[in-house]
């Protein structure tokens, strides 16, 4: 796979996200993703050139439901053609179905855990929806996205 065609994670981290940039790294190496290819989503632009072979995550925390950051990212990686749209809950959370941020777009919302991350991203079928403890998520009125 040449640099141009190598996927990129992109991480979308809330306005007030119980989780630093270091505990989100740590969670990434250990799913052993390449660290190199990571990049945290700082403004809106910071998804230009976001392609269908990316992968976006999105923390979700209770105490965020909507940031503008986070649906513009998730957003412009639905529009690229992206089929990991991943929302990954901050630890201590205690959420219920499926969060706002992961409503529209997302491919999958799952427990903080390395092992599922890595199968997420890695699995074009894997598609789990869980609650903060890992519990599946009860569905809402609206469909999870699944590509085609």
């Amino acid at each position: 796979m040449s640099q141009k065609e190598k996927r990129c994670v992109f991480v979308a981290l809330p306005k007030s996200s119980p989780v630093s940039e270091i505990e989100m790294y740590k969670l990434l190496s250990e799913a052993e993703i390449d660290l190199s290819t990571v990049k945290f989503l700082d403004e809106i632009d910071d998804t230009l050139g976001m392609g269908g072979n990316d992968t976006l995550i999105v923390l979700l925390a209770d105490n965020e439901v909507h940031d503008p950051k986070v649906e513009a990212a998730a957003l412009t990686a639905a529009r690229a053609g992206s089929c990991n749209i991943i929302g990954v809950w901050a630890p201590g959370q205690t959420g219920k179905g499926i969060h706002p941020s992961a409503l529209k777009f997302a491919t999958a919302q799952i427990e903080w855990n390395a092992d599922k991350l890595k199968a997420e991203i890695g699995s074009d079928c894997a598609h789990a929806f869980e609650t903060p403890d890992g519990e599946t998520a009860e569905p809402s009125e609206i469909e999870p996205n699944e590509c085609d």
